[in-house]
């Protein structure tokens, strides 16, 4: 005798070779007997229109059918599209409820849900014990999201042996970010001994699974010989790689690894092709070397212009530049007060200084010592000075 079972097997090989005629007529058959895993397994086709027209309302009636039977998968599931990330209409308590119940039933993704809801307060009151508990038990059970997010609360709290212990267990079990901040911890001996040869192992491995940052830490430690014999070669390889999987932001770092070792042509190449696609560190970068002629034609006005441009997106370097620029026309301080104040405010420290210097130059002492002195907690050169110089300008002069 033919049993629902049966059908979910030959769901199951049908989904495999791509024949998905036939993998929703054995899903369906094998669902309309009461198989609750052909439920759940049917509606993520629906949910991710795999091999089918998507339609998560069909979705949500199998994932609840097979909740209410008690699958804990469907629980969870159902917690995720009441969430509101789905094309549903979201629920908040709804989704707590769902997430909690799949928690309860041994649902390691309900049970890491249910825990940052908890910690969020998102659809239920918050509550940092309970959220923590969840954690606990989910990353207990080797699940690699709890691992991660534990070492993250216990890293927030101060405890960075306990950190890296649980950094540890997740990069082991295969959480690639997990892999990258255990190579990051080795190389800075953060909450274990200090060990580069283990931390760039560690980066390669995330590396491999097509971590960008992982990527993008090996071609700055090989292109500037941190932790690792300096290899220009593999640091254009791996900064390449980061190309390829679409970080845009490589392309000025490519520019600064050729300008770190003079080859201003190229820089000057990488800057041009990232600034076109609207990274702003290459625009001021580009903008300087236009100031100084360097692999470029000296050209004020179009360093002034790539420093606009760059300032209008919100790098606060170039707003600093931007104002540094207007203080050298009279016509132009309000716009010089305006980008250095915005710089400054912002926590850029050139900002901080070069506000310090116009404050200064036009009297204002007691304005110009609260910004020398923000600037000189960063170490901005000349901040220092700055501040003892205006400081004398304060002092009351005896009689």
């Amino acid at each position: 005798m033919v049993t629902p079972e049966d059908f979910l097997e030959l769901a199951r090989r049908a989904v495999k070779t791509n024949s998905y005629e036939f993998a929703v007529r054995y899903y369906t058959k094998a669902a309309d007997c009461g198989n609750v895993e052909a439920m759940t397994e049917l509606a993520d086709l629906y949910r991710t229109g795999t091999g089918v027209t998507k339609d998560q309302t069909r979705a949500l009636s199998l994932l609840t059918r097979a909740a209410v039977l008690g699958n804990a998968r469907a629980m969870n599931t159902l917690g995720v599209m009441y969430g509101g990330d789905e094309g549903i209409r979201a629920d908040p308590v709804k989704s707590f409820e769902w997430c909690r119940k799949a928690a309860a039933a041994g649902n390691l993704p309900g049970m890491y849900n249910v825990a940052c809801k908890y910690l969020h307060g998102d659809g239920t009151t918050r509550n940092p014990e309970a959220g923590i508990g969840w954690l606990k038990n989910a990353a207990n059970r080797n699940y690699p999201p709890a691992m991660y997010d534990l070492a993250g609360l216990y890293e927030k709290a101060g405890d960075l042996e306990k950190a890296f212990t649980w950094r540890l267990r997740a990069a082991t079990s295969g959480y690639e970010n997990a892999m990258n901040d255990v190579g990051y911890m080795y190389s800075h001996g953060v909450g274990v001994e200090r060990n580069p040869v283990a931390g760039m192992a560690w980066y390669k491995l995330a590396a491999h699974r097509d971590n960008l940052t992982a990527i993008k830490n090996l071609a700055y430690h090989y292109g500037y010989g941190v932790n690792v014999e300096k290899n220009f070669d593999e640091a254009v390889y791996f900064y390449e790689r980061a190309l390829v999987l679409g970080d845009t932001e490589a392309l000025s770092e490519l520019g600064d690894l050729y300008f770190a070792s003079e080859d201003f042509g190229n820089a000057v190449k990488y800057y041009k092709e990232a600034a076109e696609k609207g990274v702003a560190s290459a625009m001021v970068s580009l903008a300087k070397m236009h100031l100084e002629g360097l692999g470029v034609r000296q050209d004020y006005p179009r360093a002034v212009s790539l420093m606009q441009r760059a300032a209008a997106i919100g790098n606060t370097v170039a707003m600093a530049y931007l104002g540094w620029f207007f203080t050298y026309s009279e016509e132009s301080q309000a716009q010089a007060e305006f980008w250095l104040s915005k710089a400054a405010e912002a926590g850029e420290g050139l900002g901080m200084k070069w506000l310090a210097d116009f404050m200064a130059a036009d009297g204002n002492y007691r304005g110009a010592e609260y910004w020398y002195h923000k600037a000189a907690e960063l170490n901005i050169p000349g901040a220092h000075e700055g501040l003892e110089t205006v400081k004398e300008k304060i002092r009351p002069t005896r009689i």
